[in-house]
């Protein structure tokens, strides 16, 4: 039976120290979707979980509360966007730029908002917030764990190095979601962040990165389970396929569509490429991370079926 338990991602600050907390959207609820003799049965193996009555007989389907098909995807829709809204990150989590416009969250100058100027280090490192014209606050003196972003800066530097840095992040996340496993939150901040960040971003058509980051992002949207724009990247990555002369990106973007979609011809057609370089012992670092995505993405999709 299909379920649905939604929860959001809350920002609490606490001793001046910024920490993710998963919480319910509705407390104590579930929904459940399933006949009246599923439910029944559902409701005698678990007696703790009520199913919730209109009438006192409660001998059909409509004698239970419940939720139009219409509404319930609707509220799904809603529910998700709540899940997916993570306002707050940590320097070290993600690449704030310069310019973005911030919320300090924690210490003296909880609340006060301002431009980032500079970010120093990945672990703990300094970030300087512009507060007004004549003033500027370190974090590494009033100590705020986590920034809440504003407003994005306009414009995106260095893509090459930002899609190169995001790649492993979204792959644990892709590997988590096809074990059936919770990808951790700090995959997930990265995988928000980016899609909130770069999901909008106007490449040329002939840009040779076009199809890696149109996969990346194809990945951001299957992790986070926004559908319609998964599909509408699954459709322009499968467009570009025929364009894209180097093997290593052609082999991770037919890699990444198996895993999405279980299709056997993409893996196949990975497969193919893969076989045509050599020796698995003499592969280069990319391909054989490559090849090892391909091998994990197909033992996990097998033991799915």
């Amino acid at each position: 039976m299909e379920c649905f338990a939604p929860t959001f991602t809350d920002m609490a600050a606490r001793s001046n120290r910024g920490g993710y907390r998963r919480k319910p959207l509705l407390y104590n609820y579930i929904f459940i979707k399933g006949t009246l003799q599923e439910l029944r049965r559902f409701h005698a193996a678990h007696p703790t979980c009520n199913l919730i009555p209109i009438g006192a007989k409660r001998e059909a389907a409509t004698d239970y509360r419940y939720v139009p098909d219409e509404e319930m995807a609707h509220f799904m829709r809603i529910a998700q966007a709540y899940e997916n809204a993570v306002p707050c990150f940590s320097p070290s989590e993600i690449d704030l730029e310069h310019g973005d416009r911030v919320r300090i969250i924690g210490g003296q100058f909880s609340g006060v908002e301002g431009i980032l100027l500079s970010q120093q280090g990945r672990d703990g490192g300094r970030v300087i917030v512009k507060i007004t014209d004549m003033l500027a606050v370190e974090t590494l003196d009033i100590r705020p764990e986590y920034l809440q972003v504003i407003e994005f800066a306009q414009g995106s530097k260095h893509i090459y190095d930002k899609l190169d840095s995001y790649l492993p992040k979204v792959r644990r996340a892709l590997a988590n979601s096809l074990s059936r496993n919770s990808p951790e939150t700090k995959d997930l901040t990265a995988v928000r962040y980016f899609q909130t960040r770069y999901g909008d971003i106007s490449l040329a058509p002939a840009s040779k990165i076009r199809g890696k980051y149109t996969a990346l992002l194809m990945l951001s949207h299957y992790v986070l389970g926004h559908t319609k724009e998964y599909e509408h990247c699954k459709q322009t990555c499968t467009e570009l396929l025929p364009s894209i002369t180097s093997t290593e990106t052609r082999a991770m973007i037919l890699g990444f569509l198996y895993a999405c979609t279980h299709e056997q011809k993409w893996l196949d057609e990975a497969r193919a490429i893969a076989a045509a370089w050599g020796d698995p012992a003499l592969y280069t670092p990319a391909r054989r991370s490559i090849a090892d995505d391909l091998a994990f993405y197909e033992k996990s999709i097998v033991s799915q079926r």
